[in-house]
């Protein structure tokens, strides 16, 4: 069931991936606005970026970048990495990609993940069903 909420806002971005489990996940956005989402059904999540909690942290709730996973200026395209010249898809920002497209992937990603709109109501979706996978959306009204 979407969420609908009020905000002034200019820009957002949300780049999060969930597996298939039996309980929810909420999280703040801005502003202490909370949104529960449901994790649906994503596989091919390597076990070095897997994100572990539910009973006792056995579950896979998530999946991390290779930026938040690794720390390393390569992955999370800072120092030497920081432009778009060295900073390049990795193994692990292609799987991102592959199961999402048009999600934002890593950094410097924008040709194929930058969107602007014009409207200030939207509708968030996360991994459209198109692609064979759990349809998640959320929707939003900027004032």
């Amino acid at each position: 069931m979407p969420t609908t909420t009020s905000w002034k806002l200019t820009s957002l971005l949300i780049f999060f991936t969930f597996f298939s489990c039996s309980f929810s996940y909420s999280f703040t956005i801005i502003n202490n606005c909370p949104h529960t989402i449901w994790p649906g059904t994503l596989s091919g999540c390597p076990k070095e970026l897997q994100l572990l909690g539910g009973d006792q942290n056995q579950r896979v709730v998530g999946c991390r970048s290779a930026c938040e996973a690794f720390k390393t200026d390569k992955y999370c395209c800072s120092g030497a990495f920081a432009n778009p010249n060295t900073c390049q898809p990795s193994y692990y920002s292609t799987i991102f990609k592959k199961a999402c497209p048009r999600a934002y992937s890593y950094a410097f990603d924008d040709g194929t993940s930058t969107f602007t709109c014009k409207a200030n109501e939207y509708d968030i979706v996360f991994c459209p069903n198109s692609n064979g996978y759990t349809l998640y959306i959320i929707s939003l009204k900027f004032d």
